[in-house]
């Protein structure tokens, strides 16, 4: 139910953004950690936190803190990013294998 509700309303946030970019990819790893903050703590306050954070993501959009990004050169945004989706895909290669026997892996 968590699980359908997350990935229900990451599509809605990517649909309505009208962002040209976004970083889908490497933010599904973050699925695993919101996901055991939940089984840790109740849901109500998961989403008291969500709404914070939205409306503090609003406050600033209307501030225009975005602007910031433009002094971070492209090259090193796409780095990150690879580098993210090397170190993901990584993590996955035992488990490929069939070795589960340390779930988070050895990063």
């Amino acid at each position: 139910m968590v699980r359908t509700f997350l990935i229900r309303a990451a599509a809605y946030v990517a649909m309505l953004s009208g962002s040209a970019v976004g970083i889908s990819g490497p933010a599904e790893g973050l699925t695993v950690i919101v996901f055991s903050v939940i089984e840790g703590f109740d849901f109500e306050s998961f989403l008291l936190s969500l709404v914070l954070v939205g409306f503090f993501q609003i406050f600033m959009g209307l501030c225009r803190v975005g602007v910031i990004s433009h002094y971070f050169p492209s090259a090193v945004i796409k780095g990150m990013v690879s580098g993210i989706d090397i170190i993901l895909c990584l993590k996955q290669i035992p488990h490929a294998f069939g070795f589960d026997a340390d779930y988070e892996g050895s990063f």
